[in-house]
């Protein structure tokens, strides 16, 4: 049941998932820009994919409230753990980011990408498209407990 912002979300990490899992042995350049690229979409669509949970004007988090009223404290701390996780998540993509801006360094300025650390982008890749795909699964799981407490309370 996942919401249109979680699609879209859905489709940016698998995104990004491919432009990792490239090889940069073969194409460096071609390689790390597909990952900005990817990248960036992921940035923009979490921009709005927090701005849809935590709008004080009918946000997802803000109806959520007003559905559990409080009586269900598990939600609440789910509701602010990924408030937090947004925060933590853009931490992580501009940690991200900047590595992949070492490639625009003038050490070598015939080509500047050949600096980066290869290794340590694709593990910092991966990371971030775990926290991303736990998120994501997250905000589903928060979804489907609200939902069913609040289709099981009319009974």
């Amino acid at each position: 049941m996942p919401t249109p912002a979680l699609d879209r979300l859905g489709q940016c990490i698998d995104r990004l998932e491919q432009a990792l899992s490239g090889h940069p042995e073969d194409k460096k350049r071609v390689w790390i820009e597909g990952i900005r690229g990817a990248l960036a979409e992921v940035r923009q669509t979490m921009l709005e994919h927090a701005k849809a949970d935590e709008s004080p004007d009918g946000g997802l988090f803000v109806n959520l409230d007003e559905m559990n009223s409080g009586s269900l404290p598990k939600v609440t701390r789910e509701e602010e753990r990924l408030r937090m996780e947004h925060a933590r998540l853009f931490a992580e993509i501009t940690k991200l980011d900047g590595l992949l801006q070492l490639g625009n360094t003038p050490s070598s300025p015939q080509e500047p990408w050949r600096q980066l650390p290869w290794g340590e982008v694709r593990a910092q890749g991966e990371a971030l498209l775990a926290a991303l795909r736990k998120h994501r699964e997250g905000e589903i799981n928060l979804l489907l407990e609200t939902v069913n407490t609040e289709v099981g309370a009319g009974d």
